[in-house]
C-alpha cells in the first residue's frame, strides 16, 4: 500500500510522503503511475512528460522534508534527447569539484 499523497494541478505538482518519507512501494508507484523518478533519500526527483511526435521532456523536481514539488513558473526542463549531454557535463563537473586532498 502506498502512503504518499499527490496533488496535481495544471501548473504544479505536490507529493507528500507519509511522515516525511517515501517507502519502496511509494517510489515504485510514483514511477509506474506518474513517471516520476525519486531515489530513496534523494534531494530531487525527475518527471518524464511524454509528448506526441517528439522526445519526452525531463522536468527537474525539488524535494524537501518528504515533499516533492514542481511548479511551471520555475520549471527547469529539457528534451530527453539531451540527457546524455547533461550526464556527461555533470559528471565532468563532479570530477572537477572533487574534494581536494588535505595537506
Amino acid at each position: 500500500m502506498v502512503k504518499y499523497t499527490i496533488n496535481k494541478k495544471e501548473n504544479e505538482i505536490h507529493i507528500f510522503g507519509d511522515n516525511q518519507c517515501f517507502n519502496d512501494k511509494d517510489i515504485k508507484d510514483l514511477w509506474n503511475k506518474h513517471k516520476i523518478l525519486y531515489l530513496k533519500g534523494g534531494i530531487m526527483a525527475v518527471w518524464i512528460e511524454e509528448r506526441k511526435n517528439n522526445n519526452p521532456l525531463v522536468h527537474l523536481m525539488n524535494e524537501d522534508d518528504g515533499h516533492i514539488f514542481w511548479n511551471k513558473k520555475t520549471d527547469i526542463c529539457f528534451d530527453g534527447y539531451w540527457l546524455d549531454s547533461y550526464i556527461d557535463t555533470l559528471t565532468e563537473l563532479k570530477r572537477k569539484m572533487s574534494p581536494r586532498k588535505s595537506k
